[in-house]
């Protein structure tokens, strides 16, 4: 975990048990990018060399741990710092079982899997060998999110002062926004507020550049939101996000008519096959990014069409509702408890 992640600091807020940041390197990619405009992009590939002294430090750091706790068992959430942490696990003998949370699973991942003991899945996907190490679970949900879904989107109205009978829009670009999202939403903004009320969620460093931009009413612009993110979702009616596995988790919990514009840059694409999966699910309508930054009218067409078809939106909420994985935290503790049984 690093400190400048709102989202993870969010998330460990009042964790009581030890909490250690490991240093690990990260192998920067870009998907759609040709081989040429990788081989020349010098910033990336001294990045991605400093970040190899980062994950010798990394390994260093693992084995100190290892040889502290002597874990029974290790559960890795994948990312690059996930590798680093199992090699150093099999190396003493630990048994470690590791979470994909996307559809597809990421390089560090793979780079893990073969020592894995058990793999979970946060989303379904298609093309899971069928090995019985492959479960899928589902992502872990905080305990406020389900008090908000229980408490009703009435309550999360009054809870944070947002109009009771106006259409709720919830637009978010993930705890550091989304460029083209934001750019976008500065161009329909004005038209959009006359049908909804706008909350906007446009990352914790582009709050303040936007906030001149939006209009005086019916638009509440946000940084970024921890807790109260489960209240948003419980209020809104319809929501415009990135394709991220969490917040298309968070989604399907709470069964909110949504737009999706997966993001088609970051690496393997996984974005891209997430809303790939929504939308042959029927649980979600997709729209490309150059199509978002191109032709911004086009995401206010889409979002009125939802606002205005209450049919689509209860028709999109069912096909949601069937993605969903409520007990995804029961379900991972059994895993990680059965591997720490020897099973």
């Amino acid at each position: 975990m690093t400190d400048h992640n709102p989202a993870a600091v969010s998330a460990l807020a009042g964790v009581k048990w030890p909490v250690k940041r490991l240093r690990s390197g990260k192998f920067r990619r870009y998907h759609g990018r040709s081989f040429s405009g990788r081989i020349f992009d010098f910033g990336t590939l001294l990045r991605n060399l400093a970040d190899l002294f980062a994950f010798g430090l990394g390994l260093v750091q693992s084995v100190w741990l290892m040889m502290r706790w002597r874990p029974d068992v290790v559960f890795i959430n994948g990312g690059s710092i996930g590798v680093p942490v199992a090699w150093v696990a099999r190396l003493f003998g630990r048994p470690y079982l590791i979470h994909e949370s996307d559809t597809k699973t990421g390089l560090a991942n793979r780079l893990i899997a073969p020592g894995s003991r058990r793999i979970l899945l946060g989303l379904p996907g298609e093309g899971w060998p069928q090995d019985g190490r492959h479960f899928v679970t589902g992502i872990p949900l905080r305990p406020n999110f389900l008090a908000a879904k229980r408490a009703g989107g009435a309550a999360a109205r009054r809870k944070l002062k947002l109009p009771k009978s106006t259409p709720i829009v919830l637009v978010t670009g993930g705890s550091q926004g989304a460029a083209a999202l934001n750019r976008a939403m500065l161009v329909i903004a004005p038209q959009l507020v006359g049908q909804a009320y706008v909350v906007h969620l446009a990352g914790a460093r582009n709050a303040k550049r936007l906030k001149a931009a939006i209009p005086p009413r019916g638009y509440r612009l946000l940084g970024f939101v921890g807790a109260e993110m489960a209240d948003y979702l419980a209020a809104a009616d319809v929501v415009v996000s990135r394709a991220g596995a969490s917040t298309l988790a968070d989604l399907a919990f709470f069964a909110k008519p949504a737009i999706i514009i997966p993001n088609p840059l970051l690496v393997g694409g996984h974005q891209l096959t997430n809303a790939e999966l929504f939308a042959n699910n029927g649980a979600a309508v997709v729209l490309g990014e150059s199509d978002v930054s191109e032709r911004p009218q086009r995401l206010l067409g889409a979002i009125n069409r939802l606002l205005d078809d209450k049919s689509e939106q209860r028709r999109l909420s069912g096909a949601l509702a069937t993605l969903a994985q409520p007990q995804a935290t029961k379900q991972i503790a059994g895993h990680i408890m059965a591997v720490g049984r020897g099973q």
